[in-house]
């Protein structure tokens, strides 16, 4: 299953520079149809060697963009440029500074009262026209909500693979609309201030999730012994691709 990766990795857009990351948001913000972006880190690429229906998602997504610092060293371990930390906790809120306030904005995930806080900041920034749903219905539930609603943007708030799976059927869904449909992950959460966000100095050294650990052990212990097993299988998938290029 480890060959996955190599679909993620060829899929990955890599910004190399401020300049490349800023003329991304503002291509985001001007598609002409339906578009997902999804998130690969660490956690994303264990999944995908042990689901490869969740590695489809991430492949079919328009944009897949490098999250954290796991996956950075997979690419160096591969002798490719890395490029700029593209997580989602701050890209997300970049592309909402970036888009047009009369955007109409469809947030699903997370619950109240964070959910409701999460709309309420968004509010604060300019934007008036938000729908929200928490992120424990069935799938059909936004499916009809955002045929409805019309959203420009959607935020998906739920985790992985249940954001992955639905991007990917709201963009199928809303071919007539150009949504921007974003798998966020905790960013709901983020912007409501449930979790905060590590220190300055956590976040320059890529260490965000070390915070993380200590502020929600129960939660993200598992997640992070899934770390170790990323960086053994990255180890192996480097010189597998080394070998091959070799033979």
């Amino acid at each position: 299953m480890i060959s996955c990766w190599s679909g993620l990795v060829e899929k990955i857009r890599i910004c190399q520079t401020v300049d490349e990351k800023l003329f991304l948001i503002q291509e985001l913000n001007h598609i002409d149809n339906s578009t997902v972006v999804s998130f690969a880190n660490a956690h994303a690429f264990n999944m995908a060697h042990e689901t490869s229906l969740f590695e489809q998602y991430l492949v079919q997504s328009d944009y897949l963009l490098r999250d954290g610092v796991g996956v950075s060293i997979l690419y160096k371990l591969l002798g490719r440029p890395a490029g700029l930390n593209l997580n989602g906790t701050d890209l997300i809120y970049e592309i909402l500074e970036n888009a047009d306030r009369d955007r109409r904005v469809a947030l699903y995930g997370t619950e109240s009262p964070w959910l409701d806080q999460a709309a309420a900041s968004i509010k604060r920034m300019g934007f008036s026209d938000i729908a929200t749903m928490n992120g424990f219905e069935e799938e059909a539930l936004y499916i009809d909500h955002a045929q409805s609603y019309k959203p420009d943007i959607i935020i998906l708030a739920m985790g992985m693979p249940k954001q992955e799976r639905l991007s990917i059927v709201l963009k199928n869904e809303l071919r007539d609309c150009c949504s921007l449909v974003i798998n966020g992950g905790a960013i709901l959460d983020f912007i409501a201030e449930r979790h905060p966000r590590a220190p300055e100095a956590f976040q320059k050294f890529g260490i965000e999730w070390l915070y993380r650990l200590y502020r929600e052990p129960k939660r993200l212990w598992k997640r992070n012994l899934g770390s170790l097993t990323f960086l053994g299988r990255s180890v192996f998938f480097a010189a597998k691709s080394k070998l091959a290029r070799l033979t």
